[in-house]
């Protein structure tokens, strides 16, 4: 028997994704987008720990040709990403991991 899983929003096996990745979230771009085949590109936190608002940004302007599918970020962060999503003009949808920090 085969396991089939989604990925989530609408997303398929070799989409090209961005984790921002911070101190709030405990899973690694490894971890949730090798489950699914996504092709990761990881921000790292910026020295404060939050997520690299403008790593994120100049990430987003370079995809010219809208390659990048999806945004993951922590509950924490969504709504700044969401933000700078909106304000790059871009239509990646924005994937949110709520799990609590920790939980097994």
């Amino acid at each position: 028997m085969t396991m089939m899983f989604n990925a989530p929003g609408g997303l398929k096996r070799g989409d090209k994704v961005l984790v921002c990745a911070d101190d709030d979230s405990f899973r690694t771009c490894d971890q949730i987008c090798g489950a699914f085949g996504l092709e990761a590109m990881c921000i790292a936190p910026e020295a404060g720990g939050g997520i690299d608002l403008l790593r994120l940004q100049s990430a987003l302007y370079a995809d010219r040709h809208g390659e990048v599918r999806a945004v993951f970020v922590s509950q924490q962060a969504a709504d700044a990403a969401r933000d700078v999503i909106d304000m790059a003009w871009h239509d990646a949808a924005l994937v949110i991991d709520s799990a609590v920090a920790g939980a097994a």
